[in-house]
């Protein structure tokens, strides 16, 4: 019976659809949940959807707003319809469905009041960030900050940035030091951690390998991915470019 209602919820939720269609249709972040079965789409430039098996609720907001929760790991999006005021909030926090045996790596609660009315309803559920799988790769930079690094003359190795999503992880070699550190992906942005490790080899030339860190370290940068190349964008400009490595 458990097998046959998971069957039937990854039917409800998915259809067609996978994450990278999800991404690729503008969508940042998916939930499910279960009694009953809903589903919850966000695109935090167009709205909220969200609807119930057999669409007893059938939701479609206008653009959210978003306010940090209670903790620093908590983000609450809130939005209308003409009907529905609708709240979510997201936890960065281990979450099973209870149906399958695969993890999310959040947790969602859905408040939906019917305007006019008192009842509130909840629904609770796992979900994730969507992203560009493509951007899952090592990647050898190839521009900073508008200048080719053929020309920029201190640097001791090619600078390189390996992405690991699912681990949250990233790495590479800033030109003389190897470094370590965490990331979240969340859509078309790339959230990384402040504090970033780094070998301790001294080279003759340092500076590049401090701005490059700087301009990585505790920054949230969009990114694009296009014809095997990579950009991270910062307000706007592109700071690096990269090119995908065999």
């Amino acid at each position: 019976m458990k097998k046959l209602l998971f069957v039937l919820l990854v039917l409800f939720v998915t259809s067609a659809y996978s994450q990278d269609d999800d991404f690729n249709n503008g969508i940042d972040f998916s939930g499910v949940g279960t009694e009953p079965f809903w589903s919850l789409k966000i695109d935090i430039e167009k709205g909220i959807s969200f609807n119930t098996s057999g669409d007893e609720l059938k939701i479609e907001t206008g653009i959210p707003e978003s306010t940090s929760g209670n903790n620093k790991s908590g983000i609450i999006y809130s939005a209308e319809s003409e009907k529905f005021n609708v709240k979510v909030r997201i936890n960065k926090e281990s979450c099973n469905d209870g149906m399958s045996d695969n993890p999310y790596p959040y947790s969602v609660k859905v408040t939906i009041t019917r305007k006019g009315y008192k009842e509130i309803r909840e629904f609770s559920g796992c979900g994730n960030y969507t992203y560009n799988s493509l951007l899952n790769d090592i990647w050898a930079l190839v521009n900073f900050k508008g200048t080719d690094i053929k020309d920029i003359k201190d640097l001791n190795s090619k600078p390189y940035i390996e992405i690991h999503i699912k681990e949250n992880k990233i790495g590479g070699n800033a030109s003389c030091n190897e470094f370590y550190g965490t990331v979240e992906v969340m859509g078309d942005k790339i959230v990384i951690a402040d504090y970033i490790t780094q070998t301790k080899m001294n080279c003759s030339e340092m500076n590049f390998e401090m701005n490059f860190l700087q301009a990585l370290s505790g920054k949230t940068l969009q990114y694009k991915i296009e014809k095997l190349k990579l950009y991270l964008i910062s307000n706007g400009e592109t700071i690096m470019e990269f090119n995908k490595m065999d």
